[in-house]
C-alpha cells in the first residue's frame, strides 16, 4: 500500500515538473539560435515578425514559432506520457490495478492526443514524408483497429520477448487509446476466438500486465517518432526552417509557402468530411447517422480531438507562437499583403465561430452521442442559427468556413495554388 501511494505521489511530482519544463521551451521570435555548435544569423530577419511583411519572414515565423514548437511540445507530452506509463505498470507487476493511477495515465495519454491533434491541422513537411511514414506511426485513424490490437496482446499472452509490429493499425496513440479504455474484461470485436476468451477468462492481473509490456513498446516507438520529428525542425538540429529559404530562389520559397497553404485543407477533407460530415449522416452514410464513423469511439474523445484541429488550423494561418501567443506573420498577412485582408477576416471569424460552438460540447458530449437518432429532415435543415440537429449544425458550422476557404481564399491567391480537389467545391 505505501508503495502504491509513493507511486501516485510520484506521478504528481512528475507531471508537474514537466508542465514547468515545457513551459520554457520557446520565447517567441526564435532569433540567433546556435545550431550545430555554431551562430546562425539571419540577417535582417533577427526580428522576423517585425517590419514589412516578405515571404522569409512569413517561412521563418511559422516554421521557428509554430510548427518546431508544437513539435517540441508533442515529444514532451509522449515523455511524460512513457513516464506515466511505466509507473502505472509498476503499480500493477507489484499489486493489483489502481484507479488513481489509471485515470492519471489516461489524462496523460489525452494530453498527447491534444498535442498531436493540434499539430495534425498543418501536417506538411518531414511528418508527410514517405507516406506519413511518422504522422501514421504517431496516429491512424481512420486506420485504427481496436480488435487487432487485443487479440495481438491476447496471442502473445506472456511473451516476455515479443516485439511490436510494423502495421500502423496496432501502434501509436490509437492502440493505447484501446487499452487504456476499454473496460476490463470487455474487448472490440465482432466475434471472440477461443484464444480470445481464454485470455479474457485469465487473471485480471495477467491481462494488466500483457497490456503493459504492449503499451511499453508502443510507447517507445511513439518515443521514437516524436524525437524524429522533432529533430527535423529543430534549430540546433537539423534546422529545416532555415534550410528552407536560405541560398533558395523566389520560386522554392513559393512553393514552400504552397506546401503550407495546401495543408490547411485538412479542415475540409478530415475535418468536415470525415471526422463530422460522415458520424452526421451528411457525408458517406447510408442511414439517417453513422455515429459509428466518430473519432475516438473508445475514449468519446472527438470533440476536443476537433477543437485542437481548430486551434491549430488558427495558429499556422495567423502564424501565432501557441506558447507566448505572439501574433507573427502568418497566411492571415500573405493574403492582406496580396491585397486581400477581407479574406482573412472573414476567415477567422467563421473559424472563431466554429471553435464557439466545438467548445460548447468539450467534456459533455462526444460525436457519437450527438449523432445518435438524428432525424435526417431536421439535419437537412439544420444551419449555424437553426440549430435543430446539433451535429448538423456543426458540421454547418465547418462549411462556413471551408466555403470561404474553397473559394474567397483560392480566389485570393496569387502565386500559388490551392489542391485541385478542394477549388470551387461547394458541398
Amino acid at each position: 500500500m505505501k508503495k502504491i501511494i509513493l507511486l501516485v505521489f510520484t506521478i504528481s511530482s512528475v507531471l508537474a515538473c514537466k508542465d514547468f519544463t515545457e513551459s520554457k521551451l520557446t520565447n517567441g521570435t526564435n532569433v540567433h539560435r546556435e545550431v550545430n555548435g555554431s551562430q546562425e544569423i539571419l540577417g535582417d530577419h533577427s526580428t522576423i515578425n517585425s517590419g514589412n511583411f516578405n515571404i522569409d519572414k512569413l517561412i521563418l515565423n511559422i516554421g521557428l514559432n509554430v510548427v518546431h514548437p508544437s513539435t517540441v511540445n508533442l515529444a514532451a507530452k509522449l515523455e511524460k506520457l512513457d513516464s506515466t506509463i511505466k509507473l502505472y505498470c509498476d503499480v500493477v507487476k507489484s499489486s493489483a490495478e489502481n484507479a488513481v493511477i489509471k485515470e492519471a495515465l489516461q489524462t496523460s495519454w489525452k494530453e498527447s492526443m491534444e498535442a498531436y491533434h493540434y499539430l495534425e491541422a498543418f501536417k506538411f513537411g518531414p511528418i508527410m514524408h514517405n507516406g506519413e511514414e511518422i504522422g501514421l506511426a504517431i496516429y491512424s485513424w481512420p486506420l485504427l483497429n481496436a480488435c487487432r490490437v487485443e487479440l495481438e496482446i491476447a496471442k502473445n499472452t506472456g511473451k516476455a520477448e515479443y516485439q511490436l509490429k510494423s502495421g500502423v493499425n496496432l501502434k501509436g496513440l490509437g492502440a493505447l487509446e484501446t487499452i487504456l479504455f476499454t473496460a476490463s474484461g470487455k474487448h472490440n470485436c465482432a466475434s471472440t476466438p477461443d484464444f480470445l476468451q481464454n485470455w479474457l477468462a485469465s487473471s485480471e492481473k495477467q491481462r494488466h500486465l500483457d497490456q503493459c509490456h504492449y503499451m511499453l513498446l508502443v510507447s517507445q516507438d511513439l518515443g521514437l517518432q516524436a524525437s524524429a520529428l522533432k529533430k527535423k525542425w529543430d534549430p540546433k538540429f537539423g534546422n529545416l526552417t532555415l534550410s528552407l529559404i536560405k541560398g533558395q530562389n523566389l520560386q522554392k520559397k513559393l512553393s514552400v509557402v504552397n506546401e503550407i497553404s495546401n495543408s490547411i485543407f485538412y479542415v475540409e477533407k478530415i475535418i468536415k468530411d470525415q471526422k463530422v460530415g460522415a458520424p452526421s449522416g451528411m457525408i458517406n452514410c447510408q442511414f439517417n447517422s453513422c455515429p459509428e464513423k466518430s473519432e475516438h469511439l473508445i475514449a468519446q474523445f472527438s470533440i476536443e480531438a476537433i477543437i485542437q484541429n481548430l486551434n491549430g488550423f488558427k495558429d499556422i494561418f495567423n502564424g501565432i507562437d501557441k506558447q507566448t501567443g505572439i501574433n507573427g506573420f502568418g497566411l492571415d498577412d500573405y493574403l492582406e499583403n496580396q491585397g486581400h485582408p477581407q479574406v482573412a477576416k472573414d476567415l477567422n471569424t467563421a473559424l472563431n465561430q466554429a471553435l464557439k460552438s466545438f467548445e460548447k460540447h468539450r467534456g459533455k458530449k462526444s460525436l457519437f452521442e450527438l449523432a445518435q437518432a438524428v432525424d435526417k429532415a431536421q439535419c437537412l435543415a439544420s444551419t449555424s442559427e437553426e440549430r435543430l440537429e446539433e451535429i448538423c449544425s456543426l458540421y454547418a458550422d465547418l462549411r462556413a468556413l471551408t466555403t470561404i476557404l474553397k473559394n474567397d481564399y483560392v480566389l485570393a491567391l496569387r502565386d500559388i495554388q490551392a489542391p485541385k480537389d478542394s477549388q470551387g467545391d461547394m458541398d
